[in-house]
């Protein structure tokens, strides 16, 4: 946020520099603050680059981008092959899926998701009956003790509507992924401003703090813009 000083490049970030103590004095002097003011002014700049630099050390300490990217486009690949087989195999899809998988599928979603994947909704039978049971079993009603109830149901769904699940399961996987390997392959374009865009969040909440005693020599939105000239420099 210093004119006297560039930004680093991390991790494709713009990471902002704080203000030297001249541009700090500039700053103060220009929007006419009191010392209460500046004091509050301070606060949030200080913070935020703390967060800052707790962001960037927590990046350094991940797998550069261009590995990253690499290990997502390999599994991209290997769920798009997935998804080739299992189109290729559509109607025999029921038959070729293990009854064991198509269990656990089953198991592990929720009624809704299985409505979802099906495409009509599928609601467990005696559900008032069974959640009274399971209160008076454990004394209490507990999310666990309700899904462990209707795990049989949710299982003998898996086993009916294995095939279709499969495929809701596999194409809802790859999208994210494809999503991603689409826009990668496209040119570069600006550098992400997370930094200056979370400063412009930061201000906005102090913004009532910094006005808080003293007259108002400004409006809010001229400290955020003034403050922002430092920070694009």
């Amino acid at each position: 946020m210093s004119r006297a000083t560039t930004a680093l490049d991390v991790s494709g970030l713009i990471r902002p520099v704080p203000p030297s103590s001249r541009d700090e004095a500039e700053i103060i002097r220009a929007l006419g603050l009191s010392q209460v003011q500046a004091h509050e002014l301070r606060l949030v700049v200080d913070h935020f680059m703390t967060d800052v630099d707790a962001y960037v050390d927590q990046l350094r300490r991940i797998a550069p981008r261009s590995e990253r990217a690499r290990r997502l486009r390999r599994i991209e690949k290997a769920l798009r092959q997935v998804q080739y087989v299992e189109k290729c195999g559509d109607v025999l899809l029921d038959q070729l899926l293990p009854f064991d998988l198509s269990q656990q599928l089953g198991g592990k979603l929720t009624f809704a998701a299985i409505g979802e994947a099906i495409g009509s909704a599928v609601s467990p039978r005696q559900f008032n009956y069974v959640v009274q049971k399971v209160v008076e079993r454990e004394g209490h009603l507990s999310m666990q003790g309700v899904e462990n109830a209707f795990n049989t149901e949710r299982q003998a769904l898996g086993l009916n509507h294995g095939g279709v699940i499969f495929r809701s399961m596999i194409n809802d996987l790859y999208t994210p992924f494809g999503r991603w390997v689409e826009l990668d392959k496209k040119p570069p374009g600006r550098k992400a401003m997370r930094f200056r865009n979370l400063l412009v969040e930061r201000l906005a909440e102090a913004s009532e703090d910094v006005w808080a005693t003293g007259r108002p020599a400004r409006p809010k939105v001229a400290l955020l813009s003034f403050v922002l000239q430092f920070s694009t420099r």
